[in-house]
């Protein structure tokens, strides 16, 4: 690098964003060879590196800047809270930025410093870079399901997909579940508990019928359940040490239409 300060001197930190079509453009092409017949360009990128990583002095420890990419979408309240391990959604100034979690680009170091981009006039707060980098990880470390469980869940998708496409999603903010481990018989009935979080000071007919909503959705056969709803402030690590964290992974089936695609040539972390 030409300058060992750049990154300090021009104040760049986790979730800072980058929206100037040129630079993404420039930084695009400089790990892989972008065709725009063929791909489309992100509208802005989110530096998901850790600040000390950015900010490290010597080079060959810390070689790269890691984003995320992202576009502006139509708002999904499916795609709220990290609820989704695959895409995310966080709304802006009355926009909604998507993230596609493997729509991540890495870039040197000194190829940064040459493109020279400008942070955009976006500015994340430090709750919604949280989820952001807590999404990302989550990839990695989320809870696994007994097999069997989750395909008695995708068996009876169509009455779940209640729950998924309810407007009640916008407020929900938690999802968790007490499972067994074990892979069970068919004749033998899961019991678990679901412990939902919904936002804080939520209505209580609301989340009265958040309540209602998650039992008959979700007793389904070969399942039974019983449903706890609180507000997201009270959800405490003593309550939830014996739950698992519950996301959407029984639609991820083979030809779902949901499934994106990442950009052509991008590479990944």
């Amino acid at each position: 690098m030409n300058d060992p300060n750049y990154f300090r001197t021009n104040g760049w930190r986790q979730g800072t964003v980058i929206d100037d079509k040129s630079s993404i453009q420039a930084l695009i092409k400089s790990v892989c060879e972008y065709d725009p017949s063929v791909s489309s360009l992100p509208e802005f990128l989110v530096v998901i590196s850790q600040d000390c990583d950015i900010l490290h002095h010597r080079i060959e420890d810390e070689p790269y800047i890691d984003f995320l990419t992202g576009c502006y979408d139509r708002k999904d309240g499916n795609l709220f809270h990290g609820k989704n391990p695959r895409r995310l959604q966080i709304e802006y100034a009355d926009r909604f930025l998507h993230f596609v979690v493997f729509d991540i680009l890495r870039v040197t170091k000194d190829e940064f410093e040459k493109v020279d981009p400008k942070p955009a006039s976006i500015t994340l707060d430090r709750k919604d870079i949280k989820l952001i980098i807590n999404w990302i990880s989550k990839r990695y470390a989320r809870s696994a399901f007994p097999d069997e469980f989750m395909n008695r869940l995708a068996k009876s998708k169509q009455h779940i997909d209640k729950v998924r496409k309810s407007e009640f999603m916008d407020v929900i903010s938690l999802i968790f579940i007490d499972i067994t481990d074990e892979e069970l018989k068919s004749e033998q009935n899961y019991n678990i508990t679901m412990l939902i979080g919904v936002q804080h000071d939520s209505d209580l007919e609301i989340i009265s019928q958040i309540e209602d909503l998650f039992y008959e959705c979700f007793t389904i056969p070969g399942v039974e359940v019983d449903v706890e709803v609180y507000d997201e402030y009270d959800i405490t690590y003593k309550i939830i040490s014996k739950y698992k964290r519950f996301d959407w992974d029984f639609r991820s089936l083979p030809g779902n239409s949901d499934a994106a695609a990442p950009l052509n040539g991008i590479d990944t972390v």
